[in-house]
């Protein structure tokens, strides 16, 4: 049988007269047509691909609520030894919130409700619009959930919240390491959202601290923001079950390499690295394409986040439908590769050959 390649196409081209495309054109605006309103959500049944999310969100939100989600500058898995029943998961993403003018009417219902009806994994935000305790409680029977901690210069705060997230039922933390401070944004700035960089926060980036968060739980701790080789190696010497593969969504450094060219690299410097720990990973992933890339390269598992915070603007049906769409892409792209199991996947199906050039 045939198999077709996934072609990597990192080549740098100029388009010089192409204009910039938020989402791909999939006809989905000419199908509601030219008088649909703005500020009115298009029936979730009519959406059949992750951007056509992207556009209703747009379509729906007002300018700043949008602005805090999009600034930027199909098999079973197991993650840390619990069974899902897909390679994917929700990552942490905070809605707009107030300061934003937006909060979903069930707040992150939706995505509680979602993910277990998907049997995929959520990692709640630390900055939800619900409590961590909130969110325990809205949860479906055995549904597995990790938790986000932004780490703090003050002790006892970082203390309270893996505390509370041991008591909630929380299978893992996941320390979010690829936001040091704010980035340069400019549609932030456009629709006045205010800065949250505090210096002295700075300093629980190391290590070091991460030995010292070690030591203050029993739940594993994994380290989600990993944007180098090197950084990777760090994560497995330091004994770290798992780390995510991130760039924090391309919100705070421009140029930051993405999760597909960390995995890449990671590939040809240090391969053993997939074989030692769990390598997951996020970031600019809208197809099922994109994420069986990333696992054929080996992942264990890959996230979205503000494709899911789109969603839920749908509530729990938007949420279900995302996650259906993108296990049946993975379904698909799977079965034209003549891969009949996931376990058979790897990078001998990616096409490896080009390369940035600078």
């Amino acid at each position: 049988m045939l198999q077709f390649i996934l072609i990597l196409s990192l080549a740098i081209t100029t388009y010089a007269a192409r204009p910039f495309l938020n989402e791909p054109d999939t006809g989905f605006q000419d199908f509601l047509g030219p008088d649909f309103p703005k500020g009115k959500l298009p029936e979730v049944k009519d959406l059949w691909s992750i951007h056509d999310f992207d556009y209703a969100a747009r379509n729906f939100l007002n300018n700043t609520a949008y602005a805090w989600i999009r600034y930027a500058t199909g098999g079973e898995t197991s993650i840390l030894g619990h069974e899902f029943d897909a390679p994917l998961f929700i990552s942490p993403a905070a809605t707009p919130g107030p300061v934003g003018g937006y909060v979903p009417k069930d707040r992150e219902l939706g995505l509680i409700q979602g993910a277990n009806t998907g049997n995929i994994l959520f990692i709640p935000a630390l900055y939800a619009e619900m409590g961590i305790g909130e969110i325990a409680k809205a949860k479906g029977p055995g549904q597995v959930t990790f938790q986000q901690l932004y780490a703090q210069h003050n002790m006892s705060f970082n203390q309270g919240v893996l505390d509370a997230a041991k008591q909630a039922g929380s299978k893992a933390i996941v320390w979010t390491i690829d936001a040091a401070a704010d980035g340069a944004w400019v549609r932030g700035a456009r629709f006045t959202l205010p800065p949250r960089t505090d210096a002295k926060d700075v300093t629980t980036f190391t290590w070091d601290f991460y030995k010292q968060l070690k030591s203050m739980t029993d739940l594993p701790i994994i380290p989600k923001g990993i944007t180098s080789v090197e950084e990777a190696r760090m994560a497995v010497s330091m004994g770290a079950p798992a780390f995510i593969i991130s760039n924090h969504g391309a919100r705070h450094l421009d140029g930051a390499p993405s999760a597909l060219q960390v995995a890449l690299s990671i590939h040809d410097e240090a391969p053993e690295i997939f074989q030692k720990v769990e390598v997951l990973a996020d970031g600019g992933v809208r197809y099922g394409s994109d994420i069986v890339k990333l696992l054929a390269l080996g992942c264990r598992a890959v996230g979205l986040g503000r494709s899911f915070l789109y969603a839920n603007i749908y509530g729990t049906p938007g949420v279900e439908r995302a996650i259906k769409l993108l296990k049946d892409e993975i379904l698909l792209d799977l079965i034209n590769l003549g891969v009949t199991d996931m376990k058979q996947l790897n990078a001998s199906y990616v096409s490896l050959s080009t390369r940035f050039s600078v």
